[in-house]
């Protein structure tokens, strides 16, 4: 069951601000690097600016634990971490193990352009086809696939 069906006692669709989504929070860092070839960290807050800009604000940003060795502005990853505005995985654990349960369990978007096709023995294809969506960057915004359809159909 996904966040879009309708209600069967109110025969209506949820709010879209109702919608949860799960942030694969290195594949964003990693889309655009800087000069340095490193993942950036302002491409994750671009996301969230968009996501809060929508009032969408029912997110969860999980990152590999090793992001914060290679990601340009350490300090301010630091601060998210501390403000629980990203969550790490343990040392040595993929995030996408992490990322894909999540979404299971709190039938949460998953946002990445990640295909998770290692995980189609565990997760459903067709679910992780419609539940994950992808991101590309232009002139510093991002755009969601998805996310206008659904945004159409909440409307």
């Amino acid at each position: 069951m996904t966040a879009i069906v309708k209600n069967i006692l109110t025969d209506k669709l949820p709010e879209i601000s109702q919608l949860s989504f799960v942030i694969d929070g290195a594949n964003i860092a990693y889309e655009l690097k800087n000069s340095r070839n490193k993942p950036q960290l302002s491409n994750i807050k671009t996301l969230m600016n968009k996501l809060d800009s929508m009032e969408l604000t029912n997110y969860k940003i999980i990152c590999d634990n090793s992001l914060r060795y290679h990601i340009d502005k350490r300090k301010g990853y630091y601060s998210f971490i501390k403000q629980k505005k990203i969550i790490e995985t343990p040392s040595g654990a993929e995030a996408d193990v992490f990322i894909l349960q999540y979404a299971y369990d709190n039938q949460s978007y998953i946002i990445s352009n990640d295909k998770f096709r290692d995980y189609f023995h565990i997760f459903d294809k067709k679910w992780i086809k419609k539940m994950r969506m992808s991101f590309v960057f232009i002139n510093n915004e991002i755009y969601l696939d998805k996310l206008i359809k659904l945004t159409k159909i909440m409307s």
